[in-house]
């Protein structure tokens, strides 16, 4: 074998390795949040929760930042294993991927909490959640087409507010329901919100074709 062939050669072994090395990171981005507060949220501190040194974490996530970005990847990642759509492309999309979401929070309940919590306190979004929100803006402009821009904006805020993480938090660990009443809850709020959606919008086109 080449010097230029053994260069490029990846070893699925040492690939397993880092996966490995990255998930228990993160596991321990969610223990120190929740068991030690999240004034406790340090590269140190993860990295000794962990059981690895400093440098390891480094290797992998240079920042607190990049540390809650490895969290809300693993979150996308379990969403895409329990098929719930990423991007919507329409408004059905929407409304049949609440319930099952939050479901499936339930599940992974503290990653969750310790997600919410830590880009709260740290003011974080992430880029794939951003995106998101563009995208629920296009869904919504399309299918209501005969409402303001300032409306549909509007109403994709709300429902992306109804329909996310931090209405399941706030339904479960504030509102005492389990995931599955919570489920229920959201999904009903968000046919609601929907239905109230088409009447405005049938009632500007009757006025827009009225004109």
């Amino acid at each position: 074998m080449k010097l230029s062939d053994t260069r490029e050669y990846r070893s699925p072994v040492r690939d397993q390795a880092k996966v490995a090395t990255r998930e228990k990171i993160v596991d321990a981005v969610v223990r120190v949040v929740l068991d030690d507060g999240i004034h406790a949220f340090t590269v140190q501190n993860v990295a000794d929760k962990a059981g690895v040194s400093h440098r390891t974490v480094y290797r992998h996530f240079k920042t607190r930042e990049e540390l809650l970005a490895g969290l809300a990847a693993s979150l996308e990642a379990k969403a895409e294993e329990a098929s719930l759509p990423s991007y919507p492309v329409t408004v059905d999309d929407i409304i049949n991927a609440v319930g099952p979401s939050f479901e499936a929070m339930g599940e992974g309940e503290d990653q969750v909490r310790a997600y919410i919590i830590t880009s709260i306190a740290m003011q974080w979004q992430d880029e794939p959640r951003q995106r998101r929100t563009q995208v629920y803006n296009r869904v919504m402009r399309a299918r209501f087409p005969h409402l303001s821009s300032g409306e549909v904006r509007e109403a994709g805020a709300l429902i992306r507010s109804v329909s996310g993480s931090r209405s399941w938090y706030q339904l479960t660990f504030e509102g005492g329901l389990d995931s599955k009443a919570a489920a229920r809850a959201a999904d009903w709020a968000t046919r609601v919100l929907f239905k109230e959606l088409r009447r405005r919008d049938q009632a500007a086109a009757k006025r827009t074709n009225g004109s």
